[in-house]
């Protein structure tokens, strides 16, 4: 069976624009073809006019105070953190099954 699956490669790990319906532990062959990040900025900008719309519903609602528009949030952790915990993640499986283990166990 083959698949045209489109996504993004980000620290270190593809991810499919849309879901794709494989079993678990299927084992895939993948030739990757780049393409030009077009859509990429597209996405970026509007992210970047939701983000600005949102601002100014919640300073005409009175929640904020006027001011300039929040830039995007960056993350504390190093893109080498971030993968490194992804991985760790992956190993250990759904983090719901953790939070329901601890739970039950308690």
């Amino acid at each position: 069976m083959t698949l045209l699956i489109k996504g993004v490669y980000r620290d270190g790990v593809f991810h499919p624009d849309e879901p794709v319906s494989l079993p678990d532990n299927t084992h895939v062959s993948m030739a990757v073809d780049a393409v030009e990040p077009v859509a990429e900025i597209d996405i970026e900008s509007d992210a970047e006019r939701e983000r600005r719309e949102i601002h100014e519903i919640l300073v005409a609602t009175g929640v904020i105070r006027p001011g300039p528009v929040p830039g995007r949030f960056k993350s504390p952790l190093s893109p080498e953190r971030r993968t490194e915990l992804a991985r760790k993640l992956a190993e250990i499986g759904p983090i719901y099954d953790i939070i329901r283990e601890e739970r039950d166990s308690n």
